[in-house]
């Protein structure tokens, strides 16, 4: 059975690896608002990962990917819009996940993400410096309300 240790040193999925750093960094004693800072992710973000890892091991940690229908529904839609406008900021890997783990879907483009974020009144924001770390990436990438005005 492969460590969390392992897990990170040889996973080339960025998702993957992000999930295992944070409950790795929780496994070595730092608070959520630490992790948060480091990884911008959420604390329910962190908590879910930690959770399933005490329950599933590595294994809990892997996409779950089981096909995908290709689109929301326009119900589905309108949840994910409803959901969205009741967050002030997120990054956009959350929503990414929110949206796999909700409805199985996985938009191949980040267009679809972001037409999403637009119809909720948010907009994305990236960092101008090129990372070539996907985690700094994420950290760097938040999504926030638009301003009113």
């Amino acid at each position: 059975m492969m460590t969390l240790e392992e897990f990170i040193a040889h996973n080339p999925d960025s998702r993957e690896l992000k999930r295992a750093v944070a409950v790795q960094m929780r496994l070595q004693g730092l608070k959520h608002r630490e992790i948060q800072m480091i990884l911008g992710v959420a604390s329910s973000y962190i908590s879910h990962w930690e959770q399933r890892y005490q329950a599933d091991g590595v294994r809990g940690l892997r996409l779950a990917h089981k096909g995908s229908q290709g689109y929301l529904s326009p119900s589905q839609r309108a949840e994910v819009i409803d959901w969205l406008k009741s967050r002030d900021t997120l990054a956009l890997e959350e929503l990414i996940e929110y949206i796999e783990s909700h409805y199985g879907v996985s938009y191949r483009s980040l267009a679809s993400y972001y037409e999403l974020l637009k119809a909720a009144g948010m907009s994305w924001h990236k960092g101008r410096k090129k990372v070539p770390n996907a985690i700094e990436h994420w950290c760097r990438s938040t999504i926030q309300r638009s301003p009113v005005g």
